[in-house]
């Protein structure tokens, strides 16, 4: 039977991240009736693919297939202006920049507030977070064995992605925030795998192969690391650059997912 006193060691350090979590999310909760509404979708070419009927972005008249190259005059064309564009004021005035056969021209709105279903799934989001950090932490102090602390620090990961947080007004601070939420991604994608292959027990690949655990710890994390890096060092990088980037991290991730599943 495995030993729990080695893992019980980490009893404080979990309660304590899970308070934090809490405090956290309970601050965000707080910002859900803020966030502005216009109403439309764009790809990750800034082209765009849904404009919701009766929106702001519709009745400013933006068309499925503009291509997007400002809001709110803050250029979109590389991923700085993810980050030097803070939250609009519901009810302030907001403009698409786009380019439309041939020609550029300049939408103005006013952004709404969210619709109540968008309330709702972000509502129900934060839910989900809490519901993991709660189980999560609850099965890992009634018996922590391995397989408890892998699953809670996997819970308490996802529940840092789900519940969200208060709104950063800094960019600055807001490309610190993304690069720590690509970090824990890849942590989280390489916790999960790491569980699925233990969980009921471990798979016969893993005790036959140890190697293959620290693989897993690797991969992921090393991709989330330098995702990190490059929010922080390169926010420069183009549109073509972050598609490119995008097909890389959907074939990581989905294949930790995959694997997962599998497993």
């Amino acid at each position: 039977m495995e030993q729990t006193t080695n893992y019980s060691r980490y009893k404080t350090l979990f309660s304590i991240l899970a308070v934090a979590l809490l405090i956290w999310g309970a601050f965000g909760v707080r910002e859900v009736t803020k966030f502005p509404y216009d109403g439309s979708t764009t790809s990750a070419d800034n082209i765009v693919t849904q404009v919701r009927e009766g929106s702001p972005a519709a009745t400013a008249g933006l068309k499925v297939g503009d291509h997007v190259t400002k809001i709110d005059n803050v250029p979109v064309e590389s991923v700085a202006g993810f980050y030097e564009r803070g939250r609009p004021a519901i009810g302030s005035t907001g403009s698409f920049t786009v380019k439309r056969g041939g020609a550029e021209q300049t939408l103005t709105f006013k952004y709404a507030e969210q619709p109540l279903g968008d309330l709702l799934v972000a509502g129900i989001g934060r839910l989900t977070g809490l519901a993991f950090l709660l189980l999560g932490l609850l099965a890992y102090l009634r018996n922590p064995t391995r397989l408890s602390t892998t699953f809670c620090a996997l819970s308490l990961m996802l529940a840092f992605m789900l519940m969200q947080g208060p709104y950063i007004s800094s960019p600055s601070l807001r490309r610190v925030l993304f690069a720590v939420f690509n970090i824990v991604s890849g942590w989280m994608l390489a916790t999960l795998l790491s569980y699925a292959v233990m969980f009921p027990r471990a798979k016969a690949m893993l005790t036959s192969r140890p190697w293959l655990r620290q693989a897993i710890f690797i991969i992921a994390p090393l991709l989330g690391v330098g995702l990190a890096l490059l929010s922080l060092f390169a926010p420069n990088i183009s549109n073509a650059g972050s598609i490119l980037l995008s097909v890389t991290i959907g074939l990581i991730f989905g294949g930790y997912i995959l694997l997962a599943v599998v497993a």
